[in-house]
């Protein structure tokens, strides 16, 4: 048709706002899971029965003394029991059987309107990256051949559990594998010496990560007796048996051409 009716609506709509949704009422022991609930409300003084948390899930419990303060009170994390945190309740006991259940008689809250807070939250990591967690906790950094050696022994979906335990029983039970930290960390943090003593020793000039200085003599040299050896065009300088430094022209003119001491 031509003529069309067109219902006219008001400018102003009100739009009816849903709150949260939050169960406040006292709940029976055995009901509490918190990876089902995600996220509930319980009064102070209550005795709960918690459900240890999930394969991939953890499990807050917290204390909401106002809208912008949470203390924590405890956790369960992977399938482990509940246990206490630091922080003002760090003292609160968790009975745990070995069906998968707490028990936690929880305090009376000084504050009124406080409420006791169970959320819950989960997580999935890549076989990758739980190898590279595993490998960064356990040793000084995880390497592309750790990830790899993984990746060949174990298929995509399966634990990593074996594998690891393996691994630390290797580390610990074969003996070409023990090597020291303390070498290793001298190697590279290591100041520079310049002569060996109960702290450290002097590198050679020709080894690996050696130290260069700009000058050939230091204060322990003094008095002592200064080899000059002529090899070649060169006048090479040691000092019991070290050598100090290389010099084309050694400007003692009567031993241009001689290897000789210079002594005290």
């Amino acid at each position: 048709p031509e003529q069309v009716q067109v219902q006219a609506f008001p400018e102003q709509v009100q739009v009816q706002a849903f709150p949260k949704q939050v169960q406040k009422q006292a709940f029976p022991i055995d009901e509490l899971n918190c990876t089902q609930l995600g996220f509930v409300q319980l009064p102070s003084g209550s005795v709960l029965k918690l459900k240890v948390a999930q394969s991939g899930w953890i499990c807050f419990l917290t204390a909401s003394v106002n809208e912008n303060e949470a203390i924590p009170v405890g956790r369960s994390y992977d399938g482990h029991d509940w246990e206490a945190v630091a922080g003002p309740f760090n003292t609160l006991s968790y009975n745990c059987d070995n069906q998968g259940s707490c028990h936690v008689s929880l305090p009376l809250l000084e504050n009124e309107g406080g409420v006791f807070e169970l959320k819950a939250h989960t997580y999935n990591l890549s076989m990758r990256d739980e190898t590279a967690r595993f490998f960064e906790q356990a040793t000084f950094g995880v390497t592309e051949e750790d990830l790899m050696a993984v990746e060949n022994e174990v298929q995509n979906g399966e634990t990593l559990l074996p594998y690891f335990s393996e691994w630390v029983y290797a580390q610990i039970y074969t003996p070409h594998l023990i090597t020291s930290h303390r070498a290793e960390w001298r190697k590279r943090t290591a100041p520079i010496h310049v002569k060996n003593g109960r702290e450290g020793r002097a590198t050679r000039p020709c080894e690996n990560r050696s130290y260069w200085r700009a000058y050939a003599f230091t204060e322990y040299d003094t008095g002592e007796n200064v080899l000059v050896e002529k090899m070649g065009d060169k006048f090479v300088l040691s000092v019991d048996g070290q050598l100090r430094t290389v010099l084309s022209n050694f400007g003692l003119r009567q031993h241009q051409d001689e290897s000789f001491f210079v002594t005290k």
